[in-house]
């Protein structure tokens, strides 16, 4: 829809995330991907920095369904928002799901480095609030888990690729 370029894929479940991603040629990130994107090496409050969500860093706090897509900002419409690193909105838009099955002790017995989530579970880990959530839950560390059965409106996805490893497109792909 012409609406909707330029806007973050929205309303999939998990498994349509990840089959995405793959049609893309790319991954979904893991959890500590995801988090080390958002608070990098200085341990980042919100991805932004330490500063609180405000309307000039992110897309968050609207309350109601209005009409699906309509409460969704282009990507990269604020510059503030934007990480050290030149990642956009990884703080509100959307939520994101993430490869990695939901645990809320996991953190407290996984390996320290390069740790790739639980072997199973029930919910998967979603990341980074959404048009509609609270200030809270855009914080770099905020997580929680949900059923992939339903498509939210309010969750999305971003892909990833391996560091040090040559993007290949395929058939499907844009440079995005």
């Amino acid at each position: 829809r012409p609406n909707m370029q330029n806007k973050p894929i929205f309303g999939l479940q998990w498994k349509r995330c990840r089959n995405y991603c793959s049609w893309r040629g790319k991954r979904m990130p893991t959890e500590a991907e995801w988090e080390r994107a958002a608070r990098g090496k200085e341990n980042r409050i919100y991805p932004w920095g330490n500063e609180k969500p405000d309307n000039t860093r992110a897309n968050f706090g609207n309350c109601c369904f209005i009409q699906r897509g309509n409460v969704l900002t282009e990507i990269g419409h604020f510059k503030k928002g934007v990480t050290p690193n030149g990642i956009f909105d990884l703080g509100g838009n959307v939520a994101e799901w993430v490869s990695d099955w939901y645990d809320k002790k996991y953190y407290e017995k996984s390996p320290y480095k390069n740790p790739q989530g639980p072997d199973k579970g029930k919910y998967h880990v979603i990341r980074g609030g959404a048009w509609n959530s609270l200030p809270m839950y855009l914080r770099s560390a905020s997580r929680y888990g949900d059923s992939d059965a339903k498509d939210y409106y309010g969750i999305g996805c971003r892909c990833a690729k391996d560091a040090g490893l040559p993007y290949k497109p395929n058939q499907n792909s844009v440079n995005r």
